[in-house]
């Protein structure tokens, strides 16, 4: 299709856009330079923090800022001001559109007159709240790379990952690209990470299947995300148990696995609605925009649930959501209890509860 090439092309120049400002901000001798990122999805942000950490690994400096903590003039007396660790210095602002207009101004003013002489040797600006044709990303573009962050469509991400795996030089097996967009939520940075990993232990012309996937993906080798939703779905309380151990001692963040469960309960919540229980397999993945083999999954696992059942499941994210983020326990206290109270309700008059 014409426009999916467009896209892809379009795609694949504002990453290469994106990673030639970090080549030039590696490079010692490099100009003063750095990049604007804006826009609501998170696509173009995962590279931006991957990139930084990496210059930060090569033992450039690093100061970074939160523009809704921050004020202009705090951004002169701190971040303008010279560096007691290095002669130069890489600076992040983000939250960029926090400043009010007047300290925009003042600030592109600063880049325009005094940034050259400055210790700043790169500077990095986001916000997902700026639009590209209005101020400030009109005038910070004239004098720094502005790239809108734009989330490709999934079917987008797995042509860009096909052509990845070309160069890898590996084959994969059918649907483990979409289960690995799937578990991590269509971040392509992570799952390009993955790929190369797995790619690594198969050699060149090898093949990456799903047993690979689950031995050497984050999730452990017992067990992945996947499985660990499953087995909360189908109620098997000592499978989850087990799974959630090997999640953990592979460093999931907790958050991370609240927030796939409470994806996979979304999933749920509309299979679990008159009108989609009645549909096939089929023409539920195209309802849900999944894949045949989820919406295969979803049909049996939901025959066990009631849809005031599952709702009430949010109630139940939105506490441990709480703990995880405040609470003194241990992530693995807290997603134990999660496990135990949605595997087990069933055994109790009035469901799951708030």
């Amino acid at each position: 299709m014409p426009g999916a090439s467009l896209l892809i092309c379009e795609l694949r120049i504002m990453l290469d856009r994106l990673r030639q400002v970090f080549r030039n901000a590696a490079a010692a001798d490099s100009p003063f330079g750095g990049c604007l990122v804006y826009g609501p999805d998170d696509f173009l942000y995962d590279y931006l923090d991957r990139g930084l950490r990496l210059l930060v690994e090569r033992g450039r400096t690093l100061e970074q800022y939160d523009c809704g903590r921050v004020s202009f003039q705090d951004f002169l007396v701190t971040a303008a001001a010279p560096s007691f660790f290095a002669a130069d210095k890489i600076v992040y602002l983000e939250n960029f559109s926090a400043w009010r207009r007047d300290e925009q101004e003042r600030f592109i003013d600063w880049l325009e007159k005094q940034a050259d002489s400055s210790p700043i040797a790169q500077l990095f600006i986001s916000s997902r709240k700026l639009a590209g044709n209005r101020f400030p990303v009109s005038s910070l573009k004239k004098f720094i790379p502005a790239i809108k962050s734009a989330r490709p469509r999934p079917g987008d991400l797995l042509r860009l990952l096909t052509r990845r795996l070309q160069g890898l030089e590996v084959e994969v097996a059918p649907r483990v690209l979409e289960e690995l967009l799937l578990l991590h939520d269509g971040n392509l940075p992570v799952v390009e990470r993955e790929l190369e990993k797995m790619a690594l232990y198969v050699g060149p012309g090898g093949r990456i299947d799903q047993a690979v996937v689950e031995r050497l993906g984050v999730d452990g080798g017992s067990g992945n995300i996947f499985k660990f939703c499953d087995a909360l779905s189908e109620r098997r309380t000592v499978a989850a148990l087990e799974i959630l151990h090997a999640i953990l001692r592979a460093r999931v963040e907790g958050l991370r696995v609240l927030a796939m469960v409470a994806r996979q309960y979304r999933l749920l919540v509309r299979a679990a609605i008159p009108e989609n229980r009645r549909l096939s397999a089929e023409a539920l993945a195209r309802a849900l925009k999944v894949q045949p083999f989820v919406a295969r999954k979803l049909k049996r696992q939901v025959s066990g649930w009631g849809v005031s059942e599952l709702v009430k499941a949010f109630a139940l994210f939105s506490r441990v959501d709480r703990q995880l983020k405040s609470s003194r326990l241990p992530n693995e206290i807290i997603l134990e209890h999660l496990v135990l109270e949605l595997t087990s309700n069933h055994r109790r008059k009035g469901g799951i509860p708030g």
